[in-house]
């Protein structure tokens, strides 16, 4: 644990809107007696920055990570956007903080045959194993390269939010967001203040298959988790013994 923290140190702007000082006190109230928490509130009320300022204190003091899940890639741009405003508006060492934006694999992944393709998800992950596998990437070669055979993710770490676009820039971007940082995360100095990872839920929430294959997401279930418009999962999608319900 390290030194504490409030919301004010991660409130970036110098007003609050109406009630909104309010719900951040009482959403960082419930996070710190591990309450689930539900905000419903209508569009410009300033939703993603309340509930960042709320929950990173917390997430830096019992050093978790935040997983942030939405539907949409304009929902993760705005995640990273306020990231990166509180990153600027903080100035205190302890107070910075990082994130990531991943997107699905047909605009992560840069291989030819998979970038900006028509390939399933499943069918992408597939191939992308495969082209890895029979060292036909020279994207994962690059990145092997860089990391020393992936023993050295310290070196794709980051200080500050990146946004997925910004993610494409690096060698092996996929590689880099689900696997070398899954790894570094609690290792990594560089790192073990980065707790936030914005995610859509679909590598959260996909089939039993996926989960038994990629236990690196279901354990990331025991951090802090927030999820972006609940109230469109049609249905329970359980994880182990949590579910989600409509």
């Amino acid at each position: 644990m390290i030194k504490s923290h409030s919301y004010i140190d991660f409130f970036p702007y110098p007003v609050f809107r109406s009630e909104q000082q309010e719900i951040i006190e009482r959403i960082e109230r419930g996070a710190r007696l591990k309450k689930n928490i539900l905000l419903s509130a209508p569009n410009g009320t300033g939703k993603t920055v309340t509930v960042l300022s709320a929950l990173l204190p917390v997430a830096l003091e019992n050093d978790l990570k935040i997983i942030y899940m939405c539907r949409t890639h304009t929902q993760n741009k705005r995640v990273i956007k306020e990231l990166k405003r509180i990153y600027n508006s903080s100035n205190q060492y302890s107070s910075k903080i990082s994130g990531l934006s991943i997107r699905g694999r047909g605009e992560m992944c840069l291989h030819r045959k998979i970038l900006n393709s028509k390939m399933g998800p499943k069918e992408a992950m597939t191939e992308c194993k495969a082209l890895r596998s029979n060292q036909k990437c020279p994207h994962y070669r690059n990145l092997k390269e860089e990391t020393n055979g992936l023993k050295e993710p310290e070196s794709v770490s980051f200080s500050s939010p990146v946004d997925g676009e910004e993610l494409i820039e690096l060698p092996c971007p996929m590689v880099i967001a689900t696997d070398i940082l899954k790894i570094s995360l609690p290792k990594s100095p560089k790192l073990y203040k980065w707790p936030n990872v914005e995610e859509t839920w679909n590598y959260l929430f996909p089939d039993k298959k996926y989960i038994e294959k990629h236990r690196g997401y279901d354990d990331a279930v025991h951090e802090a988790l927030i999820i972006f418009e609940l109230y469109k999962m049609n249905k329970w999608r359980p994880i182990g013994k949590i579910g989600v319900p409509t």
